[in-house]
């Protein structure tokens, strides 16, 4: 994944993981949002990539104060139940006009997972991810789900925090991200390849899970919400990230 080229660690750091399975298109989004070009060739991930993205807050201010107390409403964007408020009461002056996003590109194969469980640590934000034509990929979100859980037992409503060390904590940029111990990651989900999907006088594959039922289980999952996204057309990429961030921001800073 290319970089986006960066000076000193002038800005605060967030650090946000992609899971879903293989195929999804985890790494398409976060290539599009970083930028702003589609891939449409596929080249799995082999165990992690990384990228990093300068996010403006001073930009978004008035829609990053409205999220963290919670009076923004999106309607594309569905917001979940137990998560939905993790922002709220927040203190929506910083002192910073951007963060750094640190991407943590998982990849989703069975082969991933003893690599995989080294990065959840320190995590902040999470970007669940399905393809709305694929059946399986949504109803394996509970096996995403139940991994997430076991190194983030607070989301699981366990007492206990995870004391273990994050591979990435000994890079600079992983130093430079905020303590998130005694604090549970902001989940997004986001069902992907929307565009791929039959429209009037058009092809493409059948939908396979209804936005409905993908709102349904953001909401029972403690998720921040749903949203339906494209990498390939960028349907609302840009607002479902930048929504995810601001949410981390008002949690976290």
């Amino acid at each position: 994944m290319a970089q986006q080229q960066q000076g000193p660690l002038d800005f605060p750091r967030i650090k946000i993981l992609s899971l879903g399975d293989a195929t999804v298109g985890k790494s398409c989004l976060i290539k599009r949002f970083c930028e702003g070009r589609f891939v449409a060739k596929y080249i799995p991930t082999i165990g992690i990539d990384y990228g990093v993205k300068k996010a403006d807050v001073a930009a978004q201010s008035k829609r990053f104060s409205d999220i963290v107390t919670g009076t923004y409403h999106n309607p594309n964007f569905s917001a979940g139940g137990v998560g939905g408020g993790a922002a709220r009461g927040s203190n929506s002056s910083l002192n910073f006009s951007a963060v750094r996003v640190n991407f943590w590109d998982i990849a989703g194969g069975e082969e991933s997972f003893e690599i995989r469980n080294e990065f959840y640590n320190a995590t902040q934000g999470i970007l669940l991810v399905f393809d709305v034509r694929n059946r399986k990929s949504f109803e394996n979100l509970q096996r995403w789900w139940d991994e997430i859980c076991q190194y983030v037992p607070l989301l699981s409503g366990s007492s206990s925090v995870s004391k273990r060390t994050s591979t990435t904590g000994t890079t600079a940029a992983g130093k430079a991200v905020m303590n998130a111990e005694g604090k549970t990651p902001v989940v997004m989900l986001l069902g992907n390849k929307c565009d791929d999907t039959p429209s009037e006088g058009g092809g493409g594959a059948s939908r396979a899970v209804t936005e409905q039922e993908a709102q349904q289980w953001a909401e029972q999952h403690r998720c921040i919400g749903y949203m339906d996204v494209s990498a390939s057309t960028d349907l609302h990429v840009q607002e479902s990230f930048e929504t995810l961030f601001f949410h981390v921001i008002g949690k976290f800073m």
